[in-house]
């Protein structure tokens, strides 16, 4: 007997072609010879989380359980022969933000937020895409490294810039030099009246 989990994952598979941890894409809703795009054991060049043990490090203390991770593969766009026109090799992949698991201040979530721009559905989706490998495997791979990247971003602290004034020996040499540059001008009009 399916769990709902299960029957969820089903559907979604049957509507999109997904993919989840271990599981096989699917497109049209055929499982087949010709419906079967590829089988993956998990997320590709993504470390494994030991400590954590129920998703798949993406950042530094930040993971994500590999089915909420869905992917659909597109025709790809732009040059490529025949080949753009027989295989879909472009990878979109969704991820609900608040799928995001770990170690996420309120200003990495708020950075992130920044970072996406455009790729943050108004669902709170994370929609990030590839199309410049030749392979599903590899813009799977693209696309999970451009995640990974923007979270490394976003969990970086910017430096708070300190406030500072110039010293009064600064501001001392600063007028003092101004005063000589002015002399030296007035020196030049007083020599040019003279001739």
């Amino acid at each position: 007997m399916e769990t709902a989990d299960e029957k969820a994952k089903a559907e979604r598979v049957r509507q999109d072609g997904v993919v989840g941890q271990g599981g096989v894409v699917v497109r049209d809703g055929v499982e087949g010879r010709d419906g079967v795009v590829g089988r993956y054991g998990g997320a590709v060049g993504v470390r494994q989380s030991v400590s954590e043990g129920s998703g798949t490090e993406l950042a530094p203390r930040v993971w994500v359980r590999m089915d909420a991770v869905r992917f659909r593969f597109v025709r790809s766009s732009g040059p490529g022969g025949q080949n753009v026109n027989k295989v879909s090799t472009a990878c979109e992949m969704r991820l609900s933000l608040d799928e995001l698991n770990g170690v996420m201040s309120v200003g990495a979530i708020e950075r992130l937020r920044g970072l996406l721009g455009s790729r943050l559905t108004a669902a709170g989706e994370i929609l990030i895409t590839s199309d410049t490998h030749r392979t599903q495997e590899q813009n799977r791979e693209a696309v999970l490294e451009r995640l990974r990247e923007m979270l490394v971003r976003a969990l970086v602290e910017p430096k708070r810039r300190k406030k500072t004034k110039p010293s009064r020996a600064a501001k001392m040499r600063r007028l003092d030099n101004k005063k000589r540059r002015g002399q030296i001008k007035s020196n030049r009009r007083e020599h040019r009246g003279g001739e």
